[in-house]
C-alpha cells in the first residue's frame, strides 16, 4: 500500500491540476463573449456553421461543469487523499474525448475553407484523415482510462496516446501552413486587404504554434513516464 501511495504521489503534481482548473474558468469566459460577438456579427451565416459554434460553446461549458465536479471530490471532498487521485471519475470525457471531438470538428472545419480557397481535394483530405486519426486516438484513450479506472496505469506511452497526439500535431502544422501560404498569394496591392491578410495569417501562426507546443511538451511528457 505504501508503494503504492508513493507512486501516485510521485506522478501527480497537483499544482498544475489546480492552475489549469482555474485558467478553463477564465478561458470559458473568452470563449463565451466570442461566442456573442460572433451572434452579433454574423447573423447570416449559414445554419450549419452557427449550429458548430454553438455545439462547441455548449460542449466547452459541460466539460468546465465536469471539471469542477471533478476539482471539488480531489481536493476538497477528498483532500488528503492521494489514493482517490488515482481515480480518474469523469476526466476521461472531458480530456481526452471532448478535446478530439472538438480538435476534430475545428480540423474539418478548416478543411473546408482550405478546399474553398484552393479548389483542390488532396490537400484537405490528407489533413482530413489525419484529424480522423487524432479523433479516433484520444476517443480510444478515453474509452481505455474509465475502462482501467487508475490515472497511473493509463497514462503510459500507449498507442493511442501517441496517436492522438501526433496525428493532432501533423494536422494543425499542415493547416498552419497551408493557410499561411494561401492567404499569402491573396495579398493585392490594396492596402486594406493586406492588412487584414497579414492580421490573419499572424493569428493562424499564433494559434498554431501555441497548440504545437503544448502538444510537444505532452509528448515529452509522455515519453519520459517510465
Amino acid at each position: 500500500m505504501t508503494a503504492q501511495l508513493t507512486d501516485i504521489g510521485n506522478f501527480y503534481s497537483t499544482g498544475p491540476l489546480v492552475i489549469a482548473f482555474n485558467l478553463n474558468w477564465g478561458l470559458l469566459g473568452i470563449t463565451v463573449v466570442q461566442i456573442y460577438f460572433y451572434h452579433l456579427s454574423f447573423p447570416r451565416d449559414p445554419v450549419i456553421i452557427k449550429c458548430l459554434v454553438y455545439f462547441l460553446g455548449t460542449l466547452e461549458s459541460i466539460t468546465s461543469i465536469l471539471m469542477l465536479v471533478d476539482n471539488y471530490r480531489w481536493f476538497a471532498s477528498g483532500f488528503g487523499d492521494l489514493k482517490g487521485l488515482d481515480n480518474p471519475l469523469m476526466s476521461p470525457f472531458y480530456s481526452p474525448i471532448a478535446d478530439s471531438i472538438v480538435g476534430l470538428i475545428v480540423q474539418l472545419f478548416y478543411c473546408y475553407r482550405i478546399f474553398i480557397l484552393r479548389k483542390s481535394f488532396w490537400l484537405p483530405i490528407t489533413i482530413a484523415l489525419f484529424s480522423l486519426l487524432q479523433a479516433g486516438g484520444g476517443m480510444a484513450n478515453g474509452i481505455l482510462m474509465f475502462m482501467v479506472g487508475k490515472m497511473t496505469t493509463v497514462h503510459r506511452p500507449t498507442v493511442p496516446i501517441l496517436l492522438w497526439y501526433t496525428s493532432a500535431l501533423i494536422s494543425d502544422s499542415m493547416i498552419a501552413i497551408c493557410m499561411t501560404w494561401t492567404l499569402l498569394k491573396y495579398k493585392s496591392n490594396v492596402s486594406n486587404t493586406n492588412q487584414i491578410i497579414s492580421k490573419i495569417i499572424r493569428l493562424t501562426i499564433a494559434t498554431n504554434s501555441l497548440t504545437e507546443s503544448a502538444i510537444f511538451h505532452s509528448i515529452h511528457k509522455y515519453l519520459s513516464v517510465s
